[in-house]
């Protein structure tokens, strides 16, 4: 299984804790950044920063264009966007991906080992939180 480092940020931490508190609702989930800044210059995976406003190295958001939500027996919502190389315009090593809410604060960041996104071909993540 490839290396992959995943974290909430603070931000993200934050709305939640308020929505517990004070009934603030929570924005939607929304999109997707992708990012080559998930690795270091020997490709070793990097935790992600609780501070980050955007995905290491973003260089292209795109729509969630999936949702799913799972009861039983966990409690798990599923995330899935896609990324496609056309749109890109050029061969990028993909190493993180975010999930951005609709008022685009950075919720969550996951760094994986590089995968390489070229154009013509399509790349899906689906993101699962479990709760």
């Amino acid at each position: 299984m490839a290396e992959q480092k995943t974290i909430t940020t603070k931000t993200g931490r934050q709305k939640i804790a308020q929505a517990h508190i004070n009934d603030t609702p929570l924005p939607k989930l929304t999109k997707m950044g992708w990012g080559d800044g998930g690795v270091d210059g020997e490709g070793n995976v990097l935790q992600p920063s609780d501070e980050a406003i955007v995905v290491p190295g973003e260089f292209i958001k795109t729509d969630i264009i999936s949702s799913t939500l799972l009861t039983d027996p966990d409690i798990i919502a599923i995330f899935v966007s896609e990324v496609d190389g056309a749109e890109v315009g050029t061969e990028k090593e993909l190493s993180s991906v975010g999930l951005y809410d609709e008022v685009d604060d950075l919720i969550a960041i996951i760094n994986f080992t590089v995968k390489l996104l070229e154009p013509g071909i399509s790349f899906e993540a689906e993101w699962s939180a479990e709760y």
